[in-house]
């Protein structure tokens, strides 16, 4: 794989470590286990490693074994970006807040979405989200992504899709709400919108932001290709510097988390799609094994980046 730029990040090359949950933050923390898990697949050859999955806040886990933004955990953050780079690669940090789904047992309150809904995972009834309530998260997802630049982390990827928070404002099939963040397309991604341009603006220019979101919800009633392409758009304009193409939700978590019956690079075509409708760098995923499959993906020019 040749070097590629993400913003104004160059990478030795276009394979990226996705960021899938690694279950080693216990206690929430940053623990061995975890920086040694990064490093080694640093050490691997990868381009860059995501770190995932980070709250942005304590009321955003859906497990006592993941991890929140706070300065507590920042030393050892330095710890992982450190070891990392002393490995050639870029390192980032998934973003995001799991609003229905998160766990009220680990938070201590009742969980947040963009409409109330009720979630068989948890048997919990979430709370449509006010104003101040959007306000306040969007100011968590900046705070977050600045301690995640002071700590050295190279680009920093928000968490659209797979039901979280900020997809349940996306998807139709979540989010019934009547005011300026429901109804069309482009209210439905507003509060997505308003994060990017916030992280844009509070960390600089120069600081790459990913976005990953659903090609598809493959639910009748969420989102279609037809629908994800526009958000993509919508991201692109409002200052983001890669998009991160993935499918499916807890709903339909056979699609999330696809298992071996499924073919090798199954969301190829609903990067391709996306590739079309914007200039900046598409990433796709799902199960690349076979390098030369990759390759064939990045030469076909379906994605930009294989995660």
């Amino acid at each position: 794989f040749s070097p590629l730029k993400l913003g104004d990040l160059t990478l030795r090359n276009r394979a990226i470590r996705s960021g899938c949950f690694e279950g080693m933050s216990q206690g929430g923390e940053v623990t061995g286990r975890l920086i040694e898990h990064h490093r080694r697949v640093a050490a691997g050859g990868v381009g860059m490693t995501t770190l995932s999955y980070c709250s942005v806040s304590y009321d955003g886990r859906a497990f006592s074994h993941e991890l929140w933004m706070r300065p507590e955990i920042l030393t050892d953050l330095r710890r992982l970006t450190d070891a990392v780079h002393a490995e050639g690669a870029g390192a980032s940090i998934q973003l995001g807040h799991c609003g229905f789904f998160a766990s009220p047992s680990v938070i201590g309150r009742r969980t947040l979405g963009a409409s109330p809904k009720l979630c068989l995972f948890r048997m919990s009834y979430c709370r449509e989200m006010s104003a101040s309530d959007i306000e306040e998260k969007t100011e968590d997802f900046v705070r977050a992504a600045r301690m995640a630049r002071q700590t050295g982390f190279d680009a920093v990827e928000i968490h659209a899709g797979h039901g979280y928070l900020l997809h349940s404002f996306l998807s139709p099939f979540f989010n019934k709400r009547e005011d300026i963040y429901g109804g069309s397309i482009e209210n439905r991604a507003r509060f997505l919108c308003e994060v990017i341009r916030s992280i844009r603006q509070r960390t600089g220019p120069d600081f790459p932001i990913n976005v990953r979101i659903n090609g598809t919800d493959f639910i009748p009633g969420g989102i279609d290709i037809e629908q994800a392409m526009r958000h993509a758009q919508l991201i692109e304009e409002a200052g983001a510097d890669a998009i991160n193409i993935s499918a499916g939700m807890r709903e339909t978590r056979q699609y999330m988390i696809p298992g071996s019956f499924f073919p090798q690079g199954l969301y190829a075509d609903l990067s391709d799609k996306v590739k079309g409708v914007v200039k900046i760098p598409v990433m796709t995923v799902g199960r690349y094994i076979d390098p030369q499959l990759a390759e064939e993906v990045l030469s076909k020019g379906k994605a930009d980046f294989i995660i």
